[in-house]
């Protein structure tokens, strides 16, 4: 059994007597071990210290804590001092370890098991907490915030009221494991930094993509905004360990405006996907941190933008002797052209379209590539895997 000490910012291991109100992980060699402990079930007001050490690296200010009650906590009614509104805890998704959020004041969690995490902790469950500024912070319960659900799922309670703020989810996936990120709009949140927002705790697991926003120098799995601005480009940070073939949907878009339209923006290939829950942008990527590959346009009816957008008249495909074949119909634009980039989004070829098929063949080797085409003013983006 191991807590984290946020002042010396390390993990010491539990002595035989566990402390109320504090985090434990049990890290066992086995998957079907029991940790089994005695006590007196707690009961009536709970409060902590909790603090944040500026000289960490990371973690700064993160605690570790626990419900310290046999029932459901709600995090939305907890008194918190110099504490932030959000709070995480791990769940498994797909047999990994990621981190599920919920903010108290945004009032939307994350869903990557399928269900949004809502404001109710489960019954002894540890979760993480934020000091916000310099110093110490408290955070203290009591029984009127406590409450109990019929559920078989004791990592998701059942869901809150749903607010008519506008949200946006996003899900990145690499077919195995997926990540989220959210974006929202209420008229009391503010573009800044706010209690809106939720930092992004990372899964520091190469297998397992990540996305979030920017705000300041905080990375963000839930970014609260004041309002939608047409054509404003906000930026979408994009990581992963590993060299795959990713794709990037919209899971949730609510309460826009008719009309409104949201855009995926990969700033690499130059190109551009609407958002609809219908389709996913798929895209390959070598190891890579990135706050500038791609980006997220709202626009109003009536609103263009520079980038193309996919164009119905181009298809990419390979022959038999394994080239990238593309076929346009109708008009070719004196402009047109073809590229192909390689998995770690360099531009390895461009070529002309002068006719209905291109035929490009020459100095590739067996894997996968991403090639573009563009003619009058559209373009079309696809995954080819040569052999």
């Amino acid at each position: 059994m191991v807590s984290y000490n946020e002042v010396n910012g390390f993990w010491p291991s539990a002595g035989e007597t566990l402390n109320v109100g504090q985090g434990y992980i049990a890290v066992s060699p086995t998957s079907s071990a029991a940790v089994t402990f005695t006590g007196a079930l707690n009961n009536g007001a709970q409060s902590y210290t909790l603090y944040r050490t500026d000289s960490l690296v990371q973690k700064r200010g993160f605690n570790l804590v626990g419900n310290p009650y046999p029932s459901y906590l709600n995090w939305e009614s907890a008194t918190r001092t110099n504490v932030g509104p959000t709070m995480w805890y791990r769940s498994k998704d797909a047999g990994q370890y990621v981190f599920a959020t919920y903010g108290a004041v945004s009032k939307i969690g994350t869903s990557l098991g399928g269900t949004p995490v809502t404001n109710f902790i489960p019954p002894m469950q540890a979760f993480w907490v934020r000091v916000s500024g310099a110093g110490s912070g408290t955070l203290a319960f009591n029984n009127t915030m406590r409450s109990h659900s019929a559920t078989t799922n004791l990592m998701k309670a059942p869901s809150a009221t749903k607010a008519t703020q506008q949200v946006l989810r996003l899900q990145v996936s690499n077919g195995t494991n997926n990540d989220e990120a959210i974006i929202l709009f209420n008229e009391n949140a503010t573009n800044g930094f706010d209690d809106y927002d939720s930092p992004k705790m990372t899964n520091a697991n190469v297998a397992i993509p990540e996305i979030y926003t920017i705000v300041g120098n905080e990375k963000l799995v839930i970014n609260g905004m004041t309002n939608v601005t047409p054509n404003e480009e906000l930026p979408l940070g994009f990581t992963t360990g590993q060299s795959n073939s990713f794709s990037i949907k919209a899971t949730q878009i609510s309460n826009f405006d008719a009309g409104t339209r949201i855009f995926l923006r990969d700033n690499l290939l130059n190109v551009e996907q609407e958002l609809t829950s219908a389709s996913d942008y798929t895209f390959t990527s070598d190891v890579a941190a990135t706050s500038s590959r791609f980006s997220v346009v709202f626009k109003s009816a009536g609103v263009t933008t520079g980038i193309n957008n996919a164009a119905t008249n181009i298809t990419i495909s390979k022959n038999n002797n394994n080239q990238i074949i593309v076929n346009c119909t109708g008009d070719i634009n004196s402009e047109a052209t073809v590229s192909v980039y390689n998995a770690l989004g360099q531009k390895l070829q461009t070529k002309q379209i002068i006719e209905t098929r291109t035929i490009i063949g020459t100095g590739f080797t067996s894997g996968v590539y991403v090639v573009t085409a563009n003619n009058g003013g559209k373009s079309v983006t696809q995954k080819v895997t040569l052999n």
